[in-house]
């Protein structure tokens, strides 16, 4: 037989491991917003890298444009030519670097904001869950005897307590 402390204290624990786990979510959940700042942060930093990137290539564009013509002119010597080739062609791989850079910060933002919505369902789920460790009565009284024990499913209607 289940004496009425034991009852009690399962109950006790039950609402206790229920109330866990609303603070475990809501924990999961403020990991993943810090982790969707941090996330957006670096997409920040990405995107003026990117824009670097790309005025140091148009610079680096516009000297080879004008070495290639002194080259055929013989105005500037072909080591000097090559070098300039050699900076144009670094600044186009950092444009690609910083574009793929960007890409996989705005991925990674696109997972954090999924785990922020598992997040929120989850806190969700356990408050609902929480909600239910409670039974309330719309009538004041004392009681006197469960008629229910702990885990047991109740549905409207059905004696708990008296």
């Amino acid at each position: 037989m289940v004496t009425s402390a034991t009852t009690d204290r399962t109950c006790a624990d039950d609402a206790a491991e229920i109330s866990a786990k609303v603070t475990q979510a809501r924990a999961g959940k403020l990991e993943a917003e810090n982790a969707l700042e941090e996330v957006e942060s670096g997409i920040a930093g990405a995107e003026a890298a990117l824009v670097s990137a790309q005025a140091n290539l148009e610079l680096a564009e516009s000297t080879y444009k004008r070495f290639e013509a002194l080259v055929e002119k013989d105005s500037v010597s072909r080591q000097e030519y090559d070098e300039v080739q050699a900076r144009k062609k670094m600044a186009a791989a950092e444009v690609t670097r910083a574009e793929k850079g960007l890409l996989a910060l705005e991925s990674k933002k696109q997972q954090v904001l999924a785990r922020i919505k598992q997040a929120n369902s989850g806190v969700n789920e356990a408050q609902i869950m929480n909600g239910y460790t409670v039974v309330k009565s719309p009538l004041d009284g004392l009681v006197v005897e469960k008629q229910v024990e702990s885990g047991s499913l109740a549905s409207p209607g059905m004696p708990l307590l008296m």
